[in-house]
């Protein structure tokens, strides 16, 4: 623009006598230029920016194509878990009394066989590989109901420790299996009865997960925030893969599994507001809550 004054000024600034055609070819030749070297510069500079721009419109074509894929697959399981939520909740409410009524009788049979003066060494076997499907199934069941219902929380005081003791006394454990749970005793403000089925599924985990046998230690701790429960066994671990969705509605590594036990751990714990992990070497679940109001989580018995 400069360059384009500066020759106009030069042409009119010359005085009438000194104006001649040759003066003005060389002025508009001159202006010819600097326009065509302007335009140049303008069009090298838009294929730049439209070169740019259209780079940036790809990539954010690319980015939003990849929400997109991820919310639709997001909508399509959560549509798929709705139905299957729907399905297993009517079939786990139909299928749980007659397991509870199965469960009843075959204890009442163990206990006439071992009152008769005559026992059936066979028979007792069968009893128990019975009571043992029997547990599986309901362990199933239970696995279904807590992942589908949405019942509001009912907040009381537990005890971690007599609870996990109380749990213990309600599981099958092999004679190989050894149990040490700290002495070191926290409460806790919870729906008992959810809390209940998260320590009994990690119980049943670490147990699963050790068939030849091995000790598992339930650790206590308290700081000034939380509370971590610590369930710690020594089984082979887990795989570097399954470990990243071990907490994910129906992944199981298990031939028999649901796949719903501990993704209900998760869901359960964080309507606690609390936070559940896992790792290995040695394999452990870890699960952290709010520390109770001081009103509540005084320990009223030493143990």
């Amino acid at each position: 623009m400069i360059v384009i004054i500066s020759t106009v000024h030069s042409i009119y600034s010359l005085s009438e006598e000194s104006i001649s055609a040759e003066n003005i070819m060389i002025g508009i030749i001159s202006m010819l230029g600097v326009f065509a070297a302007i335009i140049f510069t303008i069009n090298r500079n838009m294929k730049k920016f439209t070169q740019m721009r259209t780079q940036e419109l790809v990539r954010q074509r690319d980015i939003l194509e990849h929400l997109v894929e991820e919310k639709t697959n997001a909508l399509l399981k959560a549509e798929r878990l709705s139905a299957i939520g729907e399905l297993s909740g009517r079939l786990a409410h139909d299928l749980r009394n007659p397991l509870s009524v199965m469960k009843m009788s075959t204890d009442l049979i163990k206990k006439n066989s071992k009152d008769s003066k005559v026992s059936d060494d066979v028979t007792q076997k069968r009893l128990d590989l019975i009571r043992k499907s029997i547990d599986r199934i309901s362990h199933q069941v239970n696995d279904v109901l807590d992942y589908v219902r949405t019942s509001p929380l009912q907040f009381m005081k537990c005890s971690v420790r007599d609870t996990i003791f109380s749990l213990i006394d309600r599981i099958s454990i092999p004679d190989d299996i050894q149990i040490i749970i700290d002495k070191f005793d926290v409460n806790i403000v919870c729906d008992s009865e959810k809390m209940e089925a998260v320590f009994i599924n990690i119980l049943m985990n670490s147990i699963q997960a050790m068939p030849d046998g091995g000790t598992l230690t339930v650790k206590l701790r308290s700081n000034d925030d939380f509370i971590e429960i610590d369930f710690i066994d020594t089984g082979n671990g887990i795989s570097g893969e399954s470990i990243e969705k071990i907490f994910e509605p129906l992944f199981t590594t298990k031939q028999k599994g649901t796949g719903l036990g501990l993704a209900s751990c998760k869901n359960i714990v964080e309507q606690h507001n609390g936070k559940i992990s896992v790792k290995n070497n040695p394999t452990t679940f870890s699960i952290q809550l709010p520390k109770a109001p001081h009103s509540f989580s005084e320990i009223e018995d030493d143990y």
